[in-house]
């Protein structure tokens, strides 16, 4: 609803499915970064409902999350012809430095060697839009250390992006964070310069 206010066309569509499936849905191995979370099924979504409302404008389309969802970065990686603006907190980027009880009770992407061949890290070439990077420093379940590999990699490929690291900053979006996303969409989607210091 605030980004509507904002006056942005939001969609929210979720994903397939979550934890507590049966095991024919876990066996389903065509989870791979980065197209997990079923981003071609949501870019679909959001082509069939421009065709129905013409005013949506499908070449400025953004994608964010609130929380440890790899959606933006999944997004902007795997279709930067489509995701020109991504905003991740504490993103879920690399398994292999995720707790385990959250990858195995939440998220379809489980440990397995099939299913986890590459990290986000590995896509990092493919960024051609704006990328905003959160991370709360002293998150538990999503520890910081992927968020870190995600930037040594994309200095590495010598892509541009933005950063905002929070010292005290938990597994949950600080006010301070949450006016941060809105101005980075504000800015590079709808081509406005927000308030200065808006506050929440």
């Amino acid at each position: 609803a605030a980004y509507a206010e904002l006056g942005f066309i939001v969609v929210m569509i979720e994903g397939r499915g979550l934890s507590r499936r049966n095991k024919a849905f876990f066996n389903d191995k065509d989870v791979k970064y980065p197209n997990g979370k079923n981003q071609l099924d949501r870019i679909a979504a959001i082509k069939q409902l421009a065709r129905k409302f013409p005013y949506m404008d499908v070449s400025r389309v953004g994608v964010g999350e609130m929380i440890s969802s790899c959606a933006a970065l999944n997004g902007l990686l795997g279709h930067p012809d489509f995701y020109k603006v991504g905003v991740a907190h504490n993103p879920m980027s690399d398994l292999r430095v995720v707790s385990s009880f959250y990858a195995d009770e939440v998220s379809r992407e489980r440990f397995d060697s099939c299913v986890i061949k590459k990290s986000l890290e590995d896509y990092v070439g493919n960024l051609s839009g704006k990328l905003l990077l959160m991370h709360g420093m002293m998150d538990g379940t999503i520890p910081v250390a992927g968020t870190f590999r995600l930037i040594q990699a994309l200095e590495n490929a010598n892509k541009d992006f933005d950063m905002l690291l929070l010292p005290n900053g938990g597994h949950f979006l600080p006010s301070y964070a949450k006016r941060r996303a809105m101005d980075y969409f504000v800015r590079h989607l709808l081509g406005v310069e927000p308030p200065k210091e808006f506050k929440l």
